[in-house]
């Protein structure tokens, strides 16, 4: 009879053996990173970019690509829909930064809405997050606008 050490040590022989069979690693699928980007005008001046998939340094050059495209076109707002965002690593938060500071520029806003939990962790871990307008929906989004607008106007008169 084998003591209860020597039985934890067959059971880790055993899980590592199991880990490291090339035959399960084959059946293993690779799944390939692609980024989908839709574009939507909503208002004049207001473009929605709704990016789906996953944000990291092999996907974020096409995002930036497409915003700088936009971008040549006069904007007062950008929407960043991150519905269809899965997974952000630094190299998206950049691309998401040097859009803000691009806009800033031009006189134009960047909002966020419909972040996902875990996405809007990493924004919150980089202490980035107060410094962009994140709205839970396009209806907060457009009540904000609306006050904006409202305020602007009552201002000229």
């Amino acid at each position: 009879m084998l003591s209860p050490g020597q039985q934890g040590g067959c059971l880790k022989t055993e899980m590592r053996r199991r880990a490291l069979n090339p035959s399960r690693l084959r059946r293993e699928r690779v799944v390939p990173i692609t980024l989908n980007i839709r574009i939507k005008q909503t208002r004049p001046g207001i473009v929605t970019c709704s990016p789906t998939g996953t944000l990291n340094s092999d996907t974020a050059p096409l995002l930036d690509k497409e915003i700088t495209r936009l971008l040549a076109e006069p904007i007062k707002t950008l929407v960043l829909d991150m519905a269809g965002v899965e997974f952000i690593s630094s190299a998206g938060v950049g691309t998401v930064a040097k859009t803000k500071t691009v806009l800033n520029r031009q006189g134009a806003d960047l909002a966020m809405i419909n972040l996902r939990p875990q996405i809007k962790k990493v924004f919150e871990i980089i202490r980035v997050l107060p410094s962009f307008n994140v709205f839970e929906s396009m209806q907060e989004l457009d009540d904000y606008l609306e006050k904006i607008q409202k305020k602007v106007a009552e201002e000229s008169e």
